[in-house]
């Protein structure tokens, strides 16, 4: 399934549910969202730098390491959309 982001082009299904994730859980890292999704760390990786790219999540700043997520305001407002 892929969905129209309001101008942002297209999110597919995997994008939808990181973006779900964070809104659960804000700060998870990637392997956190895996392991809460049950979905390949690949696939929620690719989806990361996806919604990285697209300004729509952003890893915190901080020590080298595992990169704790946080949704922006644009994505707090697209999921707020869904």
């Amino acid at each position: 399934m892929l969905s129209r982001a309001g101008g942002l082009g297209y999110l597919g299904t995997n994008d939808w549910r990181v973006i779900s994730a964070l809104s659960i859980r804000p700060g998870a890292t990637s392997s956190d969202i895996a392991v809460f999704l049950a979905m390949n760390k690949a696939i929620v990786s690719k989806s990361v730098n996806t919604l990285i790219a697209r300004d729509l999540i952003v890893p915190a700043d901080g020590r080298r390491g595992p990169r704790h997520l946080y949704l922006t305001a644009a994505g707090a407002e697209m999921h707020d959309r869904m």
